[in-house]
């Protein structure tokens, strides 16, 4: 009985839970249903000085995905630039009817309308509104239902409800991206955590105790393989994630 307990608080914190990290990948996803699956999207290409983001049910989950952004850290911890998957322009809240693209080089924009923070819907726990923060008033990422004359149309509104929530989504682990299959996390754990076949390509380690507390983290600066301290971490299950360039992996161990 303890072990389908444990099962089920496993299988909540993992749906429900989402960390949006510098230089993270991720798909948003609306918790606006009416429509059926729906994405936000762009099409990549400049128009003139701007382009508007779209909403879509299409998308491949691959790095050139469409329905794929970066996060990329910018100024306070927690604000965001958010990039398209080709990483040439970034989410500009410049109108209430459409969310433009701007130029982007990779250095971070610290305009208003281009710095955004993530934060848990105070009305629906377990999707996020995002929002500009240090506009003259936050400007929420909306998405409009698709009709005939409003065809998925994303644009910002003033406040949090159905159409400002969004699930947050990794890209599903890729060919492009490290080996689910090579990477060896030891399992249970004492005083050290052992990680292998990393391949050079997973850039960031966190470990979450089952409510999504967030208890270290490492950096691994492309190395194959990393040894982590866990004298700290008391007796239990934890989850430790791996932070690819376009990619995540979540493993479980048990600290004794």
């Amino acid at each position: 009985m303890k072990k389908i307990t444990l099962f089920l608080c496993l299988c909540f914190v993992t749906s429900t839970y989402a960390q949006v990290v510098d230089g993270g990948y991720y798909r948003l996803k609306s918790n606006f249903t009416t429509d059926g699956t729906i994405y936000l999207s762009h099409d990549g290409a400049p128009d003139g000085t701007t382009k508007a983001i779209s909403a879509t049910a299409a998308g491949d989950n691959t790095p050139t995905d469409p329905t794929v952004f970066q996060f990329v850290e910018i100024g306070t911890t927690g604000n965001y630039d958010i990039v398209i998957s080709t990483g040439d322009y970034n989410l500009r809240a410049n109108s209430t009817t459409a969310i433009e693209l701007r130029a982007w080089d990779g250095n971070g924009s610290t305009s208003n309308p281009e710095i955004w923070t993530v934060v848990e819907s105070p009305s629906t726990p377990g999707v996020y509104n995002i929002y500009t923060p240090v506009t003259s008033s936050p400007r929420y990422l909306v998405y409009n239902a698709l009709s005939s004359s409003n065809p998925g149309v994303i644009g910002y509104s003033g406040s949090d409800f159905t159409r400002t929530q969004w699930i947050i989504e990794p890209p599903v682990l890729s060919t492009e991206d490290f080996n689910e299959s090579s990477v060896f996390v030891s399992n249970p754990i004492n005083s050290q955590m052992t990680i292998k076949g990393l391949d050079n390509k997973v850039n960031k380690i966190e470990v979450f105790d089952l409510l999504g507390k967030s208890i270290l983290e490492r950096n691994t600066m492309g190395a194959s393989s990393i040894l982590i301290d866990v004298n700290a971490l008391t007796s239990g299950l934890y989850l430790v994630k791996l932070y690819g360039e376009t990619s995540t992996l979540t493993k479980k161990v048990i600290k004794r």
